[in-house]
């Protein structure tokens, strides 16, 4: 059974500190300090329901019996259950650190006993909130590290290799998971049982390469940790031999932080088969690293990135280390032609991709989706005078594709993306009656919205892509007077619609569409006040729309309209009523710029 949970306010101040906590590191405290001083307020849909599930036991050896085998399933569901659930496992940690009972749950446990508390315990409980990806799970599993020594345990490599890794997955960063690590080796150094290895190494190079925000020396601090771990595998010490995973994640870091990340990081490709040779290490390449090499080729800032991730593609197609591409190559690759506009060479991989496949010479390189999407792209925002027209090519050929498998290969399933990318490339594009292909396309995605496919339920952006053509639209008076109706038809679908609501971009586009496709006149006047009157009632009036005010209208209207505000040339100075929902940041920056 599940439940669902708007909203849970989970206070941090209940959780009460043992008294040793005032024996761990002064770091370590202020950390725990400023996280139990604090109210998170976190959003949960679909919460499993809580159950007080004994995870301290030990699952038993599986019989040769169907009803115990069912049993020992039941069991593990109802503990993934209760580790999804953030209430739970506040709760239990709380109790777990206040030393209170750990009472049985009557759907778990019918025998009354009090749960016996191990290291199980802690583990669990550890790895269930860095699963969690609470904000404030790594500070959790610190304080449940700290509280072991209350019930005489000792904490061990695992049990801090589990707190670094919340660290990691939390997007803390490395710097941070490093100086936690250390801090933790520095309070229990007498604790022969906790000492670095491979794995809590592995742990900090993620947390490294999840960073929400990257340090100026991530990068380096990251090799070093590497160095480390290679030199003291050569000198002896097979706990620290670096994994497939140690090398992925000094790739990720290399490929974000470095100017030169994506050479430096296809270099250690070459480390990676010198330590195989030299017997320090059992890792070769493999798919993912090649994959982490591609994307930090196709982010970066080279002038040929899209070159030099296609060679290194051609590279995988060769079969070097033992390695094909994967769909994820090729759409990596696909990718970094998008970014600069190349329609055609983004095609060419492509087609190239479904040969591999089709000839079963790769059969892990199935364009899927996104492959199709990620060309449309590419002609959207290529200067090709006929990218509109290839882009909506690629897409009846998705729709081609997927009628022909009866409609179940959901992997080439024309989706959202595919049907705003197209619009979105006529919106661009130099052609005559690009308003009516783009509404066409809106028409199309509607009308399977209404037949039942829910994916393709149009929003916002999707009415504002067909309005931005209506407002582009070149051609004679009668292409203009039709550009204006569809505007018109938009604008009235959109307040009608349940499914979405207009925005600054809406009205503001609207004002732009009555500027390039209205002479100056009693209507145009009468439209432009009645969107200065719905942006203000709905709080919509933002600096776009402002901006489209002053290009459309008179200065005269400007004064009748905006009154003692007329002369404001930034929206953050008009009556926070009149702007009081407007969206800002990247959703904003995303429907300008698309």
């Amino acid at each position: 059974m599940k439940i669902s949970i708007a909203a849970i306010t989970i206070s941090l101040g209940l959780l009460t500190l043992p008294e040793s906590v005032t024996s761990f590191s002064l770091s370590n405290q202020r950390i725990l300090a400023s996280s139990l001083t604090t109210k998170l307020h976190v959003t949960i849909d679909d919460v499993a329901t809580a159950v007080a599930v004994d995870s301290t036991k030990p699952i038993s050896t599986p019989s040769a019996t169907k009803t115990s085998l069912r049993t020992q399933t039941k069991t593990k569901k109802k503990a993934q259950k209760a580790g999804e659930d953030i209430k739970f496992l506040v709760k239990r940690t709380n109790q777990i650190i206040s030393h209170e009972p750990l009472s049985p749950s009557s759907k778990t446990d019918k025998s009354g006993e009090e749960q016996r508390i191990t290291i199980q315990t802690f583990h669990w409980l550890m790895d269930a909130w860095a699963k969690s990806l609470h904000p404030a799970a790594p500070e959790h599993s610190l304080s449940l590290l700290n509280s072991m020594k209350e019930y005489g345990l000792s904490p061990t490599t695992k049990t801090m290799t589990k707190v670094i890794l919340a660290y990691a997955k939390c997007g803390r960063g490395g710097q941070r998971a490093k100086e936690v690590m250390d801090n933790i080796l520095e309070d229990f150094k007498d604790v022969e049982e906790i000492r670095p290895n491979a794995f809590s190494y592995t742990a900090v190079l993620e947390a490294f390469a999840n960073a929400n925000v990257r340090g100026v020396n991530d990068a380096s601090m990251a090799e070093e940790l590497m160095n480390l771990m290679i030199n003291s595998t050569k000198e002896g010490d097979e706990s620290m031999k670096p994994t497939a995973k140690s090398f992925l994640a000094l790739l990720r870091v290399l490929g974000d932080c470095y100017q030169n990340g994506a050479s430096k990081a296809e270099k250690y490709l070459k480390t990676m088969r010198k330590l195989v040779d030299d017997g320090t290490s059992d890792e070769l390449p493999n798919a993912y690293h090649y994959n982490a090499i591609l994307n930090a080729w196709a982010n970066s800032g080279d002038d040929l990135r899209a070159e030099r991730t296609e060679d290194l593609l051609l590279k995988m197609e060769t079969g070097i280390d033992g390695v094909k591409p994967t769909t994820v190559s090729y759409n990596v690759c696909i990718d970094a032609y998008a970014k600069n506009g190349d329609g055609q060479k983004a095609e060419a991989v492509l087609n190239r991709m479904d040969e591999f496949y089709q000839t079963e010479e790769n059969r892990e390189c199935k364009p899927n989706t996104r492959s199709y999407n990620s060309v449309m792209n590419a002609y959207a925002k290529s200067t090709d005078m006929n990218a509109s027209v290839k882009a909506e090519t690629i897409l009846r050929k998705m729709e081609s594709l997927y009628q022909e498998s009866d409609k179940t290969d959901r992997d080439i399933k024309p989706d959202f993306v595919s049907y705003s990318t197209a619009i979105n490339a006529w919106g661009r594009s130099f052609e005559y009656s690009k308003a009516v292909k783009a509404f066409a396309l809106y028409r199309e995605m509607l009308t399977l919205y209404k037949d039942g496919d829910s994916s393709l339920r149009p929003n916002v952006i999707i009415f504002n892509s067909v309005m931005n053509a209506c407002a582009y639209t070149i051609g004679d008076p009668p292409e203009q007077r039709q550009a204006m109706e569809i505007a018109n038809i938009i604008l009235k679908e959109l307040e009608e619609a349940s499914y979405a609501e207009a925005d600054q971009i809406t009205y503001g586009t609207f004002l732009k569409v009555c500027q390039t496709q209205m002479p100056q006149s009693d209507t145009r006047r009468q439209l432009v006040e009645l969107i200065f009157k719905k942006c203000k009632k709905e709080g919509q009036m933002g600096q776009f729309v402002l901006d489209q005010m002053r290009a459309v209208a008179t200065r005269t209207q400007i004064d009748e309209i905006l009154g003692s505000y007329a002369d404001i040339k930034d929206s953050a100075d008009l009556p926070s009523d009149w702007t009081r929902n407007l969206v800002v940041g990247k959703r904003y920056r995303r429907q300008i710029f698309s």
